[in-house]
């Protein structure tokens, strides 16, 4: 019924409009990113009291793609922060499938070493992903240095 190329074309308005929309698009001037500020300060709450309180559990927040697609951009998750202006190349550095696929999800895993450290790591789409801070034991990240970077972002806003 479409020619690749229609295919591909119905693609790129797609994945633009979520991009300019829900994602890191520079048009929105960090507006729809700042949308998740609320959520990553509950996230810090929740992951003091868990930890303050040596409490065991799994804290859930359920949303859409509206909701998980500024927040991976805000938080500068392996892939999903990249802008460009040019909307024939959106698709050459973020796409919406990758982003929030049905069932998307990021998790925020939380451990304890030996040594009594408190350790977390980051999946997308149960994936491991980087976010932009050094570690010596990738995909774990020391909690204080996450705290302090996720701490930075919302005070930077």
């Amino acid at each position: 019924m479409f020619t690749k190329d229609e295919l591909f074309n119905i693609y790129q308005a797609i994945n633009y409009q979520t991009y300019v929309n829900d994602g890191p698009s520079p048009l929105s001037k960090g507006l729809v990113k700042n949308n998740s500020i609320p959520l990553v300060k509950n996230m810090l709450d929740e992951a003091e009291d868990y930890i303050r309180n040596n409490k065991n559990g799994a804290s859930l927040r359920f949303g859409h793609d509206g909701n998980i697609t500024p927040l991976l951009a805000l938080l500068n998750i392996e892939g999903m922060n990249k802008e460009e202006l040019n909307p024939g190349e959106v698709y050459k550095v973020w796409n919406t499938f990758l982003a929030a696929p049905m069932a998307a999800n990021l998790q925020m895993i939380f451990y304890k070493n030996k040594k009594n450290d408190v350790l977390v790591k980051f999946l997308h789409n149960e994936n491991e992903v980087h976010i932009p801070l050094q570690t010596d034991s990738f995909p774990y990240y020391q909690w204080a240095d996450v705290k302090t970077y996720l701490e930075n972002i919302v005070k930077s806003r």
